[in-house]
């Protein structure tokens, strides 16, 4: 009987996961627009760029996007009557970690069939570890990226942390285009990504720095749990 109760239990829990990501699923189509041109403006960099520049490109700017369901579920007092449904607050941060956090990692891979497509159409002579290599080292940055941004947002709220929000999104700016130079994505060059890491191998350099990000994320999770614990609505 236990057993078949903690079933159901857990059965419920994902039931109502699938309903808060059903929501945010819904909040994205209802800026259709917005999202299309994204999509569109995508495609043509993809198209028309020689360099992987487009995964880190494609990758953040769905991240924000992602992120921003957050100010339609302040709007109007959102959070209030969301939280008069049966859902409690750290299934609210658990949805939206692994809906912006799924969607950008869904996004850099889309992006790197993209790239890689356009370099086979085209007939483009390079190194697939490379050129995987360069792709792959966008993916933790922007795992760290988001870490940084969900608590700031769920702390300060949409409107308080717009200067932090900048001020992240310029600190990682800097931080592609560093990466970006350095690997040689900007002209077209085949260079070593992290030459300072040479001894460790860029497949060492990328795995470590996966895992570093993958261990902020999990420490950002549980501050924003403890922040939306706290957070008056």
């Amino acid at each position: 009987m236990r057993g078949l109760f903690e079933k159901d239990i857990r059965i419920i829990k994902n039931q109502k996961k699938m309903m808060l990501l059903e929501k945010d699923i819904r909040l994205l189509l209802h800026s259709k627009q917005t999202f299309l041109c994204f999509i569109a403006l995508v495609i043509v960099l993809g198209v028309t760029q020689k360099n992987p520049f487009i995964v880190g490109y494609a990758t953040f700017m769905m991240a924000a996007f992602l992120v921003s369901t957050l100010s339609y579920d302040e709007m109007d007092h959102g959070l209030a009557f969301l939280f008069t449904l049966p859902i409690d607050r750290k299934m609210y941060v658990r949805e939206k970690y692994l809906f912006c956090m799924g969607g950008a990692v869904i996004t850099w891979f889309i992006a790197l069939i993209l790239y890689f497509a356009v370099l086979t159409v085209n007939h483009t002579q390079t190194l697939f570890e490379e050129e995987m290599l360069k792709g792959l080292a966008f993916l933790p940055i922007a795992i760290l990226f988001l870490s940084l941004l969900l608590p700031l947002q769920l702390k300060f709220g949409v409107e308080k942390s717009r200067l932090l929000v900048i001020g992240v999104s310029v600190f990682t700016g800097i931080m592609i285009y560093f990466l970006a130079e350095k690997s040689g994505m900007l002209d077209g060059e085949s260079t070593v990504i992290l030459s300072v890491f040479g001894v460790i191998g860029d497949i060492a350099v990328d795995m470590i720095s996966l895992l570093v990000a993958v261990g902020m994320a999990a420490v950002s999770y549980l501050c924003s749990c403890r922040i939306m614990k706290k957070k008056e609505l």
